[in-house]
């Protein structure tokens, strides 16, 4: 038999009362709650009360019958409120069908929450992952405040690049980075990833600029790294179509 809540009491003495009138009507009753409640009164409004539960097939009667004796009105006369439906919904529910209502409810939002969250962060790539995937194109350069445009030597003779091409780039490979120069060959130096940043460290040129703890920020096909005295912006290669620049 499905059980409804027709009207709830604070007091077990009062629901016996209630549930004596609705039997002699020939009304089965179940009190939910009941001894809960007795063993400790001031539970009973965290938990909402006895609750007075009849059959579905006499919802009705039972409900008209508490009108006409008076301990429901028609203002009063409402279904369960969604508490009362979580109630119902936890009570099935090992380890957590003994909280009250309020706790299960956030105990549901928290599991709920846990498993949209945790496969989400599980399944993002490491930043090892998204740096070493593609060749970066370098945009420019800050050191110590100061724009840098980077201008690597070997590709000095070929400066009028088409649109959208990339002359300029970085490269993550194994534990080694590839950086453009600036009036210099490409650059090697070794990198790690230490928590959420990138350590640049032994380059072989200009170390006093690239050697440094790198925050990270990667989104939309773009890629900053800021150090304490230098900041690299790049790009996806190819992620954009630029204007060749002949201001050299």
């Amino acid at each position: 038999m499905k059980w409804t809540t027709i009207h709830t009491v604070t007091y077990p003495s009062e629901a016996h009362v209630i549930k004596l009138q609705l039997e002699n009507e020939g009304i089965n009753v179940f009190l939910k709650d009941e001894l809960t409640v007795q063993t400790d009164n001031f539970i009973s409004n965290a938990i909402g009360g006895v609750k007075i539960q009849v059959g579905s097939e006499d919802v009705d009667a039972a409900i008209q019958l508490l009108l006409k004796l008076g301990y429901k009105t028609e203002q009063n006369n409402k279904k369960e409120t969604f508490l009362d439906k979580i109630y119902d919904f936890t009570s099935k529910i090992p380890l957590i069908k003994n909280l009250i209502p309020e706790f299960r409810l956030l105990t549901l939002v928290g599991i709920s929450l846990l498993l949209i969250l945790v496969p989400y962060f599980y399944y993002q790539p490491s930043i090892y992952n998204q740096i070493t995937s593609k060749d970066w194109c370098v945009e420019s350069l800050y050191f110590e405040g100061k724009f840098y445009e980077p201008n690597t030597v070997s590709y000095m003779n070929l400066r009028a690049r088409g649109i959208g091409e990339c002359l300029e780039k970085m490269k993550f490979a194994g534990d080694e980075v590839t950086l453009p120069g600036f009036e210099t060959p490409e650059i090697n130096a070794k990198f790690k990833i230490q928590s959420s940043n990138i350590v640049i460290y032994d380059a072989d040129t200009l170390g006093e600029i690239f050697n440094g703890v790198y925050s990270v920020d990667i989104s939309n096909g773009k890629f900053v790294m800021n150090s304490n005295k230098c900041s690299l912006i790049s790009f996806k290669n190819n992620y954009e179509l630029r204007m060749p620049n002949f201001n050299y």
